[in-house]
């Protein structure tokens, strides 16, 4: 399975990952210096040598979701994990539901 973590350190904090399906990676936490946390989302590439998009070069990056579709992609995420639970963690999905509606 590729993983679209590497490198998320860098502009990234307090991050939870919330779905890898091997192909595309959400993940929920603060980019640079916002307090409020936010969706990441990166397609992972095709295998283990791809590098996925968004990338700088080599580095792997994350696409800032929007908060206004954030719901939206949590509750589909929700449902999809629900239905095939290794693709996610479905207990930190439904804490960021919650953290959202807040």
């Amino acid at each position: 399975m590729n993983s679209g973590i590497i490198n998320k350190q860098r502009y990234w904090s307090n991050v939870v990952e919330l779905y890898n399906d091997g192909d595309f990676s959400v993940i929920w936490g603060n980019f640079t210096d916002d307090p409020k946390p936010c969706l990441g989302i990166r397609w992972n590439g095709e295998n283990e040598n791809s590098v996925g998009f968004p990338r700088n070069g080599g580095e792997k990056l994350w696409f800032v979701l929007p908060n206004s579709l954030a719901g939206m992609v949590l509750l589909a995420l929700y449902e999809k994990v629900g239905i095939n639970l290794k693709d996610g963690n479905l207990e930190k999905i439904l804490e960021v539901i919650k953290e959202c509606k807040n």
